[in-house]
């Protein structure tokens, strides 16, 4: 698959032939999975690449609507994710003023179809194009069919009678509700960070631990808590105890993202560590004394060992 970032709009490379999705596709989320699955289907059908189209920076962010974390996905991970498609190529173009004065006709025309080649548009049910946010199949087909390009608008994928989105996805990590998240995604929840040295809390505990840097400030963690979690580097897998809080035991106040990896001394400091959550094992809580958290510590190993043992050795 390729995989291009564009960083001026006279940089994207000139293509023909191509069945094209346009959307943030954060989370990368089934519903997402279920488009592409379609693009790639029709696109063969017609002797077309299928071609994903997405932005940096989000549209929220670009237009300051966000001032917290809400990313599912860093452009790293979606790029990770993405390149388990079925996907022929992925062009990540920039959002900037240029972008957001096009008109839903302009976008189509001057992009999709003289750059990138158009033949077919692939559309969510509730998508808009441009600055006039033309909406939905019927008043995207107008601005497209003119053009000569196809467009397709498959039913949106739901889930206890509810569309599968981003926001609901958000909602439900925020609350750390993982498990049934995961169901939503299609696959297990992923942060990724380097890890740097802490101060080592967990290693006077006998539970040393991978210190996470996440650089992006608007990717979105769980809620506090302890998790079941598998980390990956360099090609090897780990089952781990995955901890996000404030140390409230110790007095502190800083957010952190700890992994104590299980049955393994792996030296992983400097290093990119990719972290998928299965499922939370409980809240964040102070403990009277050091003792008593340890204590706590020892059972929520036992429980996430039964947990990960139970969920086997994939990480999808």
């Amino acid at each position: 698959m390729r995989f291009s970032c564009i960083q001026s709009y006279v940089d994207i490379p000139q293509m023909a032939n191509t069945a094209i999705t346009v959307g943030s596709y954060d989370g990368v989320h089934s519903g997402h999975r279920a488009m592409i699955a379609q693009l790639c289907a029709s696109a063969r059908e017609r002797g077309l690449d299928s071609i994903l189209v997405t932005f940096e920076p989000h549209h929220r962010i670009y237009f300051r609507r966000e001032t917290k974390p809400f990313l599912l996905t860093t452009t790293a991970e979606k790029r990770a994710l993405l390149q388990e498609t079925c996907l022929d190529g992925v062009i990540v173009l920039p959002f900037s003023a240029e972008l957001a004065a096009l008109s839903a006709r302009d976008f189509i025309e001057g992009i999709l179809v003289e750059k990138l080649g158009a033949r077919l548009l692939l559309v969510g049910h509730d998508q808009a194009f441009g600055k006039d946010q033309c909406t939905g199949r019927d008043a995207i087909t107008a601005c497209a069919a003119p053009l000569g390009v196809e467009v397709l608008s498959p039913a949106p994928v739901s889930s206890d009678g509810r569309v599968v989105s981003s926001t609901r996805i958000r909602g439900l990590i925020r609350t750390g509700s993982i498990a049934p998240a995961n169901r939503l995604l299609g696959a297990l929840y992923l942060v990724s960070g380097k890890v740097v040295h802490g101060r080592e809390r967990g290693r006077s505990l006998g539970y040393p631990t991978a210190n996470l840097l996440i650089e992006d400030p608007f990717k979105l963690l769980p809620g506090d808590g302890i998790y079941a979690v598998f980390a990956s580097c360099g090609g090897s897998t780990f089952r781990g105890m995955g901890y996000i809080g404030t140390r409230p035991t110790f007095g502190e106040t800083d957010p952190v993202v700890e992994i104590a990896l299980l049955d393994t001394n792996a030296d992983l400091y400097g290093q990119e560590l990719q972290v998928r959550f299965v499922e939370r094992v409980r809240a964040d809580h102070r403990f009277p004394n050091t003792d008593a958290l340890l204590a706590q510590i020892r059972r929520d190993e036992q429980a996430i060992r039964s947990i990960l043992a139970a969920h086997g050795n994939s990480v999808a």
